[in-house]
């Protein structure tokens, strides 16, 4: 190649080694003398040369000491399409073994069950969510299985339930399907409810719900029945049928509007559980309701609605009369921090919807406010109602007013009050009654209930924190059939543990109190205790119990005598776990 000329600025050189002495003339190097090595470099290079010296006195990496990358699970592979599209999978299985004795003087029993949970759910891309819902049940001995739902007079029994939920019909509707043991359901329009619930009932069949933005339309039938038995209740069948079908829809400025309608056959009129064989009654009814505005979170909003139920039962043994309306209003308001909700009703007698009996052959109406801060909440309320109000019939008449008031507020982070009050105003009057053929005596009396309760909360030390409550209670009716309740009580509540904890927070607190009870004429004092505690022995491991003895001879509780839990879980691995329970 011809030599091209050299570029103005002198190259940069490379020395591998500091100058040495020239070497001796006419041979080697002198001894312990080294030899410069000079490289000519050109821009590139020098450049290459001056980033790999940056490199290396660069520090070294950070090493995580603490972590160990070999507990690290391995990366997941990647999923496939198909994979994807067919979503999520689960299940999960739950098993109860459970004894149980009951003892009353000479009379002795022992009843054992035995129960199974199984559900499993299934995504899909195109056809919504699969759930399969099953729940079976045994017993052996003298019980057949008291669980939470009632005696179960069937040794076995079980209850299965198939759903698809969101299977898209349309690019803008969508459907849940169910099938087996489901309950019957409300349209939108007439399911939100202050006061007044059309109440759902229990049936073996189909129901299907299509909705979209603005539309919701409900149906479905089935034979009726109830859950029954432990420690997983079961379907057991009773009298009768049940169908429904229901519309909503929402219109422009949060107007909605929707009608039900609900057909019951062999309707039994008295008992929900009464023994098949019983004449009952075929009961038609229809719900209609109008309104506007929706949940009442900011300033200014409000909503009002006008619900009308009519309902008309044929057949043998039903209770006069046989056709009943009702009307209900109820209304809303936000105004600055105070929500105010107030309503009126009337209801004629043996208003019935579907298979439930409605509160009815009463008029009533209402009015609550109430309002909270960063330190305070309070609230107050009226509420009146008449049974019976025309004096028809037989049956007794009562007039009730009511007045109550609640609040509580911080003082700083440990101590705070607060209480209720309830009086009301009663009437009750019976006459031209009789049993038996003979006629019962008037009763025509007023009587005036007084509930008032109020609460102290301190902290002491380094302990945790400290409440002490106080009752009172004046001619109050706390259980059906029993005298009405008059005394006070007084209790002591401590927290013993105390602390910052995130997760697992162990908890021991204590109940001491002193009851006066003035029912019977007579006063007697008894005392009032309680125990409740939870800890984690280990991280997944976990007891938890309560003990509470209240005086049989008082009437200030609905629950008397000496009664307690102790239950205990562990989770094992692969999503297992393994719990107990003692009462």
């Amino acid at each position: 190649r011809p030599r091209t000329p050299a570029p103005a600025t002198a190259p940069a050189t490379a020395i591998a080694a500091p100058p040495s002495p020239s070497p001796v003339p006419g041979g080697s190097p002198a001894p312990g003398t080294t030899v410069a090595q000079v490289q000519s470099l050109d821009r590139f290079q020098a450049e290459q040369e001056r980033l790999r010296k940056l490199l290396e006195n660069q520090p070294k990496a950070y090493q995580d000491k603490v972590m160990d990358p070999s507990a690290l699970p391995p990366l997941p592979e990647e999923q496939s399409v198909a994979s994807m599209a067919q979503g999520f999978r689960g299940y999960s299985s739950e098993t109860r073994f459970g004894t149980s004795s009951v003892s009353n003087g000479s009379l002795s029993r022992r009843s054992n069950e035995f129960g199974q949970r199984f559900e499993y759910r299934q995504e899909t891309l195109n056809y919504g969510d699969f759930v399969a819902q099953v729940d079976a049940r045994a017993s052996s001995g003298q019980d057949l299985g008291l669980g939470f739902f009632g005696l179960a007079n069937d040794k076995n029994s079980s209850r299965i339930t198939l759903r698809n939920i969101g299977f898209p019909v349309t690019s803008k509707w969508f459907a849940d399907t169910s099938v087996g043991d489901i309950s019957s359901e409300t349209t939108d329009a007439l399911a939100r409810a202050y006061r007044l619930s059309l109440g759902t009932g229990l049936v073996r069949g189909a129901g299907v719900r299509l909705f979209d933005g603005t539309s919701d339309v409900r149906a479905g039938t089935g034979r009726r029945g109830y859950l029954a038995g432990g420690p997983y209740p079961g379907f057991k069948r009773s009298q009768g049928s049940l169908s429904w079908l229901g519309y909503s829809r929402r219109l422009q400025n949060s107007v909605f509007g929707g009608v039900q309608v609900t057909r019951a056959r062999d309707v039994t009129p008295f008992s929900f559980f009464a023994p098949t064989g019983v004449a009952g009654e075929d009961v038609s009814a229809v719900a209609a309701s109008i309104g506007y505005g929706g949940d009442l979170f900011s300033d200014k909003k409000s909503r009002a609605r006008l619900t009308y139920v009519r309902s008309n039962s044929s057949g043998t043994g039903g209770p006069e009369p046989r056709n009943a309306q009702g009307l209900f209003v109820e209304a809303g308001l936000r105004a600055g921090a105070y929500r105010h909700e107030f309503g009126a009703y009337s209801a004629e007698p043996n208003l019935r919807f579907g298979d439930v009996q409605l509160a009815s052959d009463n008029r009533g109406a209402y009015w609550r406010v109430n309002t909270s801060g960063l330190r305070y909440s309070w609230g107050v309320g009226v509420d009146t109602d008449l049974q019976n109000p025309d004096q028809e019939g037989n049956l007794p008449y009562t007039r009730r007013l009511g007045v109550y008031a609640d609040g509580q507020y911080r003082l700083n982070r440990n101590n705070s009050f607060g209480g209720a009050l309830q009086v009301s105003f009663n009437r009750f009057a019976a006459g031209n009654a009789a049993f038996g053929g003979i006629p019962l005596p008037q009763i025509d009396r007023e009587s005036r209930s007084v509930y008032a309760s109020g609460y102290y909360q301190t902290r002491f030390g380094n302990w945790g924190p400290t409440r002490l409550r106080g009752t009172l209670r004046r001619n109050e009716v706390l259980v059906a059939n029993d005298i009405a309740a008059t005394g006070q009580e007084i209790e002591w509540e401590q927290d013993w543990i105390s602390g910052r904890y995130e997760t697992q927070r162990p908890e021991l607190i204590t109940t001491l109190g002193v009851a006066r009870d003035r029912s019977s004429g007579t006063s007697e004092t008894q005392p009032t205790a309680g125990v409740s505690f939870r800890l984690w022995p280990g991280v997944d491991w976990s007891l938890a119990g309560s003990l509470r003895y209240i005086s049989r001879n008082s009437n200030l509780s609905t629950s008397r005598g000496l009664s307690g839990t102790v239950s205990s879980e562990q989770v094992l691995s692969r999503g297992w776990r393994l719990g107990a329970a003692v009462s």
